[in-house]
């Protein structure tokens, strides 16, 4: 899905099972347990801080409206 319910403003989209198959596109970000980051599986949620401090890094979404 490369849209999505405000995505045109930047809005965040969290999905998960896919296994970490999937790439994000912008502000999208595959919160499952199974993701792998650092070269260890986590497999324990996100934290909602954890969340935040990734979206501030990610790219904005490209149909984002700047005003």
């Amino acid at each position: 899905m490369k849209v999505w319910a405000k995505s045109h403003y930047n809005s965040w989209q969290l999905f998960a099972h896919s296994h970490d198959k999937l790439d994000g596109i912008g502000k999208q970000m595959d919160v499952g347990v199974d993701v792998c980051y650092d070269g260890h599986k986590a497999f324990y949620p996100f934290s909602f801080n954890e969340i935040k401090e990734r979206m501030k890094n990610k790219e904005d979404n490209f149909n984002f409206i700047k005003k």
